[in-house]
């Protein structure tokens, strides 16, 4: 019987140590336990806040941070202590360590004798007769210390990751708290053509961006992170991110100087890269791409959705208004660059398909539910493309 007790606590240490590992210092590879546990505990909180008022639902998403790290370090600490109480238990069945009468008896004298070992003061009432028991004892003591760097760390990570989303989050600031749209943050840089000014900020969301996710890669249960704020959570800056490169890539006409930055397509390719890379980490499938109408069957649908009829379809309609607002915002005609327009159609539906499962899978998952404004250039309701709960 007490090989059965050394094993299963040699197993159980093993398991917990690479499970720190994994979780702590290994980039972009999920721990054994702990990311399960932080999985399930969000989905449980979320399905028990699902009925709940908006303010007391924020109110309990807010300590979800604290009650995911306090859980990762209690696995860890458990995963050792009772991983070493198990091997002592089976010391004390073979005699390899011994106890007085003022002991605790049976397992609870061994998970008595691997707290104080652990906890590095010691225990009384214990005496090893081997020095493999020694050895043993001496390991879980210096184990203790390695876990308390590997918690600093991990505490270090998870709260880099939030600050990186901050910034994030900040590259797209608005007036109050609610959700705006996307034109409004590219309003200072139209219609003077300020091309400088504007490649600069691409290239400060792009870093953002990639900072963040890469955060993300680094230590994965930073991922339910919740502020209780709507401008501070991951859908807000992939909302934002997606919709200034919506409109700076297919709201405006090819001929626009704006649409030759290089930093806007080394923005959407990170885009794209980020949104693959968490997609594998949840297991969710890249969307299929939607299929474009005829050329012919798009003008007739165009030229409905600019005499403003109704019950056109709704993915010309929808960049009808994207290409009339961004007209308004750069103040030009909305006319101008009609000859490549069908086929501006066609690559923004094949994009527009991914931004918007990533802004509503990551809503979703997150149970992302903002008050939002139009601002002064609003596009479609996102009620209508994210399935928001909005509170006006």
């Amino acid at each position: 019987m007490e090989i059965i007790w050394i094993w299963a606590g040699i197993l159980l240490v093993v398991v917990t140590l690479v499970d720190t590992f994994f979780t702590v210092l290994n980039y972009n590879e999920p721990g054994l336990i702990t990311n399960r546990v932080v999985v399930q505990e969000w989905r449980f909180i979320r399905f028990v806040t699902s009925r709940l008022n908006g303010h007391v639902r924020r109110f309990v998403y807010r300590q979800m941070t604290g009650v995911m790290l306090t859980s990762v370090i209690l696995v860890w600490l458990a995963g050792l202590i009772l991983g070493f109480s198990f091997i002592y238990m089976g010391a004390l069945q073979s005699g390899a360590l011994t106890h007085d009468q003022g002991a605790p008896p049976g397992y609870w004298g061994a998970l008595y004798y691997s707290m104080g070992q652990f906890s590095t003061v010691g225990s009384t009432h214990f005496s090893p007769e081997t020095t493999w028991v020694n050895m043993l004892s001496v390991i879980e003591t210096l184990l203790s210390i390695v876990l308390l760097s590997m918690v600093i760390t991990f505490l270090s990570n998870v709260y880099s990751s939030i600050q990186a989303l901050r910034t994030l989050c900040a590259s797209f600031p608005a007036p109050g708290s609610k959700v705006g749209s996307p034109v409004d943050t590219l309003a200072p840089y139209f219609p003077s053509q300020d091309t400088w000014s504007l490649e600069i900020h691409l290239v400060a969301v792009r870093g953002n961006f990639n900072t963040y996710f890469d955060s993300l890669a680094q230590d994965h249960s930073s991922l339910v992170f919740q502020s209780g704020k709507d401008q501070f959570s991951m859908p807000f800056g992939v909302y934002m991110t997606a919709g200034t490169l919506e409109v700076l890539r297919f709201g405006l006409p090819e001929q626009h100087v704006a649409r030759s930055l290089a930093e806007l397509e080394r923005l959407h390719y990170s885009f794209a890269g980020c949104q693959e890379e968490l997609y594998g980490l949840l297991r969710w499938d890249l969307p299929e791409a939607a299929t474009p109408m005829e050329e012919a069957e798009f003008w007739r649908e165009w030229k409905s959705a600019s005499a403003g009829e109704c019950g056109g379809d709704f993915s010309v309609v929808r960049f009808h208004r994207l290409r009339q607002v961004t007209a308004d915002l750069a103040q030009i005609s909305p006319d101008y660059g009609e000859e490549d327009l069908y086929r501006t159609y066609c690559r923004w539906l094949e994009a527009i398909t991914q931004y918007d499962d990533f802004i509503s899978r990551s809503s979703r998952y997150l149970g992302y539910r903002p008050a939002t404004s139009g601002g002064r250039f609003p596009l479609i309701d996102p009620i209508d493309k994210y399935g928001w709960l909005i509170t006006k």
